[in-house]
């Protein structure tokens, strides 16, 4: 969506910053406050940095406003010392209207507000020439931010610039639903006969299917199965089909906690991993055209030697 987002936020705010500098800014979450005691710290939700200018914004959706803005707006005014910005645009951003007492405190600051359903109405305004260029996925994910939004306001219609996007480009929007429905039919199919492929031992739980095709997650379909330690943490046996990483075969710990423990095992297992990522070690790897007999031996092989070794442990 390229700048839409932050040109819309800053539209509706009433300021005027570089709009050259929005493609190219620095965007911060949760970043802390500093302060002499660290338990009184506290975290502005946004912080956006371009070359002329910091935005701050307190981000309201079901809370009360009941933030220390004053240590926000000193923290946000210090940054921009430091790096010699003279223009500062903190914003609290909200669902609902403030309380007379927390409006009179942003007006005290200087703080902007900006209401959820006016920043949308933003968004409608500059939707036309963003939406022919946009990512497919990205137009999906906005209707669900906006579908989203729309939930805590107890509701509003389809915004007309999208409807009038599907009227004008009917087939094409027809013609790519259908194909995300054959796409999301395909994964499941080729991890299914995986499923079907596959004898797992007994060690482990019974097999199960899951798949991913929503906002925030991958575009994905796996088959799993568990295994409980001794100490009640719980490993993960994965053969997965990734949209975008192809198949994969790993194991990974189902929380943050025994992380350690299964990173210890593994490493003392004897098994050769081709990579770990992230938190999960990656046995064996394909391209997504690959057959899913791939998968199926390399699965069953991953989980005849885990199963071994626990068995021998």
């Amino acid at each position: 969506m390229g700048d839409l987002f932050l040109r819309s936020l800053v539209q509706v705010s009433g300021d005027k910053l570089n709009e050259a500098e929005f493609n190219s800014v620095k965007i911060k979450c949760e970043v802390r406050t500093v302060g002499a005691d660290i338990n009184k710290r506290k975290r502005i939700d946004l912080v956006i940095e371009g070359d002329t200018f910091i935005i701050g914004i307190e981000n309201k959706i079901g809370a009360e406003l009941d933030n220390p803005l004053e240590d926000y707006l000193r923290h946000l005014q210090n940054l921009a010392k430091t790096r010699n910005i003279t223009t500062v645009l903190p914003i609290v951003l909200s669902v609902n209207k403030l309380k007379k007492e927390q409006e009179n405190e942003c007006m005290r600051l200087g703080f902007v507000r900006v209401l959820y359903g006016d920043f949308i109405d933003e968004l409608q305004k500059n939707l036309g020439t963003v939406l022919p260029q946009a990512d497919h996925r990205a137009i999906t994910y906005l209707l669900d931010f906006i579908t989203s939004i729309d939930h805590q306001k107890k509701g509003t219609s389809m915004n007309n610039t999208l409807l009038k996007f599907f009227g004008e480009n009917q087939q094409a929007t027809i013609k790519f639903y259908r194909n995300i429905e054959k796409l999301k039919r395909e994964l499941h199919e080729k991890v299914t006969r995986v499923l079907k492929g596959v004898k797992v031992p007994d060690i482990f739980t019974p097999p199960k299917l899951y798949s991913s095709f929503e906002p925030n997650e991958e575009i994905m379909d796996c088959v799993f199965c568990d295994f409980k330690t001794k100490k009640n943490s719980t490993w993960a046996f994965e053969t997965g089909l990734y949209l975008n990483k192809g198949w994969l075969v790993y194991a990974f710990p189902r929380e943050d906690g025994p992380a350690a423990e299964l990173d210890a095992w593994l490493k003392g297992s004897g098994i050769d991993f081709i990579r770990k990522d992230g938190s999960n070690w990656i046995y064996a790897e394909f391209p997504y055209e690959a057959s899913e007999e791939n998968a199926i031996i390399k699965y069953q092989e991953f989980l005849n030697k885990i199963s071994d070794k626990l068995r021998k442990k």
